[in-house]
Order: C-alpha cells, then structure tokens, then sequence
C-alpha cells in the first residue's frame, strides 16, 4: 500500500527523539513527516501550525453550522421590544 506525504520536509523518528526541536525548525516552516522504518508514522507540527490547523477546523465547524441555519424558520424581531 503506498502512502501519499504530504510534505517536502521529512525526518527519522530517531531525529525526532534526538533533538525535537532542532527537527521542526530544519522544516523551515513546513510540516514534518517522522518516518519510522521507512514508512511514514506521523506528522510533526510546530505550534504555529497546530494552532492554525485548529483554528482552520473551528472555521469550517462554525461554517457548517451557520449553513445548516439558514434554512432554519425565522422569527421576526422588533429592536425596541429587546
């Protein structure tokens, strides 16, 4: 079975153990792939980029939710009875 990777940036799992930070910042930005016995284990991110990919997840949530609503019934509101 192959597996599609997708990042330039990789990096042995024995790097990662070695110096973890140092491995992250070799990325020069990018998400690392750890490979363990040549095959791909996991994707290393810095913090910046998990914050981001949560912040991204939480958008589409959001998204998802406001769509949903739109074809929710509406109740008309007087701005002066609030």
């Amino acid at each position: 079975m192959s597996t599609h990777i997708i990042t330039e940036a990789t990096a042995t799992l024995s790097n990662l153990k070695r110096d973890p930070v140092g491995t992250v910042k070799s990325a020069g930005g990018a998400p690392v792939v750890i490979m363990k016995h040549s095959r791909p284990a996991f994707y290393c991110l810095s913090l910046e980029q998990y914050e981001a990919l949560i912040e991204q997840q939480e958008d589409a949530d959001d998204l998802e939710v406001s769509r949903a609503r739109l074809n929710d019934e509406q109740i008309p509101v007087n701005l002066h009875d609030l």
